[in-house]
């Protein structure tokens, strides 16, 4: 069976105040158990790397034994997986009963790996388990766990709550969850009880989260494009919170690069989603960006500032300055983890989430252009390839002439063709694509590098370095290497203008 499942974690301050709400969105409560589970894998852990989890569980006076994939996560949180329950006589593992048939018999096919599965990771758990039934008919399983996961000698507290749909659409139990989360700080768990086990394992720290690329084919409809185009902006930039959090820089970029995608697909689809519609998710990024934009610019500039320090002898001024840039960068990583912290925040990735599963833009369009969002999106995709194209082929006229306004505008076109043909990438060959996507990466790098020089300039101005032999030292410093970059970026721009239109070759 396939299971569809939504998981976030509270803190366990917030266990009587989640049940009390629960109680008043009028669930009902059906049953408090205690469950003891123990999951199974091989001593190098084949199964976690098959995206596999093994468990033998007590359910009441029964032991069933299981078998999950990880299955599709959607928009954010919402699992779907592949899920076999099995009785067994008692705790051990029953070898006979793994899947022979089915998408999960693959990986138990080799006997070598079925011999050697041991047991690696056990949860104790009391489980409070409540029914919903919206009002639009959907029937949830709620359930609230509270304990302790296991591993390796290592144990860590467990405080989440589950919801189940039973019947119905899964916008559902975002409906559920938002209406918890007006009083009770819920966050989004990625993670299941088995990969946090792991993580007692093999800590092996937080790692960047970068872009994935949305599944595509052309019998979608332009709808189901969006959504799938948002749930990867979504997961994007929510992904690396906890790297952000971590203080690494890589986490702040591609944070920031999330945002940016998931703004530019508004953006793409603006012509039936109009701007009003969806001003309350980009009024909400922004809010978050005020804080992130920031942090990531001044990890450019230190950057830039060890590359002239390390051409230069005397750098008592440079390293003056480098340093007075590392304490304000502490100081605005400080408001960027107080509003990762904040239950505003929080708030926002389940709403976005919410308003993503349930296409929530749907309420506020006119019956043109939800007809527009159920044509096939390779229909879409050639209309808003072609106008952004357009546009941008006309910012670029003369190049080389181009203010350091005009510079900056032409920046911002050429983010929304790239990410533009990166979410309809899978409608064209890979081959039909790749000039121009290199053409657009190496332009918007460069465009990029002389917009980064005129923000350094500014936030030396901010920090009060407006005068001195460090700042006449950036400047000309800065000034040379812009020389330069000019000219990379209009061979750029001519490789992009030589480069094919793949979607022209799709009209038929």
């Amino acid at each position: 069976m396939t299971e569809t499942e939504l998981k976030l974690r509270f803190s366990s301050s917030e266990e009587s105040a989640l049940l009390e709400q629960l109680r008043l969105a009028g669930a009902t409560a059906v049953k408090t158990e205690h469950l003891a589970a123990v999951y199974f894998d091989t001593p190098d852990l084949r199964l976690r790397h098959n995206d596999v989890a093994v468990r033998v569980r007590k359910e009441a006076d029964t032991w069933v034994q299981t078998v999950k994939g990880k299955g599709a996560l959607e928009s954010g949180g919402v699992h779907h997986r592949e899920e076999v329950n099995i009785p067994v006589e008692g705790p051990e593992l029953d070898r006979t009963k793994l899947p022979v048939v089915g998408p999960l018999a693959s990986v138990f096919d080799d006997r070598e790996l079925r011999d050697c599965l041991a047991p690696v990771v056990e949860t104790d758990v009391t489980r409070r388990v409540w029914t919903f039934d919206s009002p639009k008919g959907a029937s949830v399983e709620v359930a609230v766990d509270c304990g302790k996961v296991r591993a390796a000698g290592k144990s860590r507290s467990l405080h989440e709550v589950e919801f189940e749909l039973l019947r119905g659409e899964a916008g559902e139990l975002f409906a559920l969850a938002t209406a918890l989360s007006d009083t009770v700080t819920l966050e989004l768990e990625r993670r299941n009880k088995v990969e946090q086990g792991y993580a007692l394992i093999d800590p092996v720290g937080v790692e960047p989260v970068f872009a994935a690329l949305p599944e595509l084919d052309e019998g979608m409809s332009a709808e189901d494009a969006l959504r799938a185009i948002l749930t990867c902006c979504l997961d994007h930039f929510h992904g690396n919170r906890e790297s952000v959090l971590a203080g690494q820089e890589e986490g702040v970029h591609q944070m920031r690069v999330g945002i940016r995608r998931l703004r530019s697909c508004l953006n793409v689809y603006r012509q039936l989603i109009p701007r009003d519609v969806a001003q309350p998710v980009a009024d909400e990024t922004r809010w978050l960006n005020e804080a992130l934009g920031p942090v990531r610019d001044l990890d450019v500039f230190i950057e830039s500032i060890g590359e002239v320090c390390a051409a230069f002898v005397d750098r008592t001024g440079l390293t003056r300055t480098r340093n007075l840039c590392r304490e304000e960068r502490e100081r605005r990583q400080q408001e960027l983890d107080a509003r990762l912290s904040n239950v505003r925040y929080h708030r926002m990735v389940l709403s976005m989430a919410e308003w993503i599963q349930n296409k929530g833009w749907n309420r506020d369009l006119d019956a043109e252009r939800r007809a527009a969002l159920r044509e096939p999106v390779s229909r879409h995709a050639r209309r808003v390839l072609a106008r952004l194209y357009k546009r941008m082929i006309r910012d670029g006229q003369n190049f080389e002439t181009l203010t350091v306004e005009e510079k900056h505008a032409l920046r911002i076109r050429v983010k929304r063709l790239r990410y533009g043909l990166q979410f309809f990438n899978g409608l064209y060959p890979k081959a039909s694509t790749r000039p121009m996507a290199r053409a657009l990466g190496q332009l918007q790098d460069d465009l990029g590098v002389l917009n980064d020089m005129y923000v350094a300039k500014a936030l030396l101005d901010g920090l009060g370095v407006k005068s001195g032999a460090a700042r006449a030292l950036l400047d000309g410093w800065y000034g040379a290497r812009a020389a330069g970059q000019e000219v990379h970026a209009a061979i750029a721009w001519n490789h992009f203008i030589e480069a094919s239109v793949p979607w022209k070759r799709r009209q038929r």
